[in-house]
């Protein structure tokens, strides 16, 4: 390449960086800072000249959260709706989170995102924390540290695989045996009776699993009922949701705590009652197995359909209030969807009282598995 050549390829690489530094600069002359301030005062404007707002209030805002805008005051316009699902309330003295809008580094507007909720939850989750360590001590402190795994897996795991296109269900089923091998191994170490819980619950979750996936597609589900979903099918990016898969993976997450609750309890009532009575018959262990679990199953299937019932409780009052017939409201995709997601948890959680002590009336009689 000549003299010439050079120095134009010089200057254009030149020019190439000095033009893409100012792109990158101009895209970073506009930020959003999220900071926590603190309402000073709240005053009503008056009646809004928009159709679309009732009221607009002038709130007053002084920044509390340490970084450069401590101590700054700023007048927020609060627009109200009349919608109280969407408005936002605040009063002197509330802590809220100001989003800071600047351009080169000046404030050129904010708002009020939400009220600052993050001392509750703190205060909440450390009475949580504090009742679980003292009235469980280091059973307790393996419970945590279970729970932590858990939330973990599905959080770091799960959530961003599922949002790349990967299959729900079968990351769901992976999560929920992980986080089961994980949660009876480090509370009840390595032994018979976790062993037993292990394959019973994960016997359970896997039926659980196929039920629903049945009568999703016999009943001709969408998953799309749920507003969130809704949401996820607009959202960015060029990925494909299984949405009926989402469904199902979150009827296998939903019913896993439920059923590793109770098939713990079955094999640990009877891998007590074979240690008390070793001479005990295998019919004789299976039919205690059974006898638990029927104990035990009243107050689990009441807590996985109350639980679900109770999430769904403002959608019923709307059908009442509305009048509408039984069959007409079950008939919707809305709530046979919640129907299908209660009802196979639940036959998901009563098959694992058969499983597990047919395991552990097996197990607990061989001498060859590692106690």
């Amino acid at each position: 390449m000549s003299r010439r050549g050079k120095l134009i390829l010089f200057v254009s690489l030149l020019l190439l960086i000095i033009l893409a530094s100012t792109v990158f600069a101009q895209g970073e002359s506009f930020q959003e800072i999220k900071v926590r301030a603190e309402v000073l005062s709240v005053e009503d404007s008056g009646e809004s000249s928009s159709i679309y707002f009732e009221t607009i209030e002038i709130i007053e805002v002084r920044v509390i959260e340490s970084g450069p805008f401590q101590g700054e005051v700023y007048t927020v316009e609060n627009a109200k709706t009349g919608n109280l699902g969407m408005d936002l309330t605040v009063s002197p003295g509330d802590n809220v989170i100001l989003l800071v809008h600047t351009e080169d580094g000046i404030v050129i507007d904010t708002y009020i995102e939400d009220h600052y909720r993050m001392p509750m939850i703190y205060f909440l989750a450390g009475i949580f924390i504090l009742l679980v360590l003292v009235i469980g001590r280091m059973k307790g402190l393996r419970s945590l540290i279970t729970l932590v795994i858990t939330i973990g897996l599905t959080i770091i795991v799960l959530v961003p695989q599922a949002i790349q296109g990967r299959n729900p269900v079968l990351l769901s089923i992976v999560i929920s045996v992980l986080a089961i091998i994980s949660t009876f191994l480090i509370v009840g170490g390595v032994n018979k009776k976790s062993l037993v819980a292990i394959l019973g619950t994960s016997g359970g979750i896997v039926l659980s699993g196929l039920l629903a996936a049945f009568f999703i597609n016999f009943g001709n589900l969408s998953g799309m009922s749920l507003q969130e979903s809704q949401m996820l099918a607009y959202a960015p990016g060029d990925v494909i949701y299984d949405f009926r898969g989402l469904l199902l993976a979150s009827i296998i997450i939903g019913a896993l705590g439920a059923i590793m609750d109770i098939g713990i309890s079955i094999a640990s009532s009877m891998h007590e009652i074979k240690e008390r009575a070793p001479e005990i018959s295998r019919a004789e262990l299976w039919r205690s197995g059974l006898n638990i679990g029927q104990d035990v199953m009243g107050t689990m299937v009441n807590t996985l359909i109350l639980a679900y019932t109770g999430a769904s409780l403002p959608i019923l009052m709307i059908f009442k209030v509305y009048d509408m017939p039984l069959t007409t409201v079950l008939n919707m995709d809305l709530m046979a969807t919640e129907v299908v997601r209660a009802l196979a948890g639940s036959i998901g959680l009563i098959m694992c009282i058969p499983l597990t002590a047919a395991i552990a009336t097996l197990l607990y009689y061989k001498k060859d598995v590692a106690e």
